[in-house]
């Protein structure tokens, strides 16, 4: 009832389910650089370019954030290189 009309419907490894999404980019001291909280329907990669922009080196995701999209739109902006497994189907290849 509280996050009635911000709060969605959205699907993790784990099942469904209502609320929100966390993203955050922590530093290799453990400090939060960068965090955003979106609806639970909301691709996992739509935040990255906004939080990544002032971040320069490597970035580690998950599998949620695979995009070449991505992957070349962030090394041409903010000099930033996405690293994340790699999906069962997938072949390793070089991004």
């Amino acid at each position: 009832k509280v996050f009635k009309g911000l709060a969605t419907r959205g699907k993790s490894s784990m099942g469904w389910f209502y609320g929100f999404k966390l993203h955050a980019i922590i530093n290799h001291k453990g400090e939060l650089v960068s965090v955003k909280v979106t609806a639970g329907n909301t691709d996992d990669r739509v935040p990255v370019k906004d939080m990544a922009t002032p971040v320069f080196g490597k970035v580690f995701g998950d599998r949620g954030y695979i995009s070449k999209a991505l992957n070349a739109w962030l090394t041409k902006h903010s000099d930033t290189r996405l690293i994340t497994k790699l999906r069962r189907n997938m072949k390793p290849q070089l991004l």
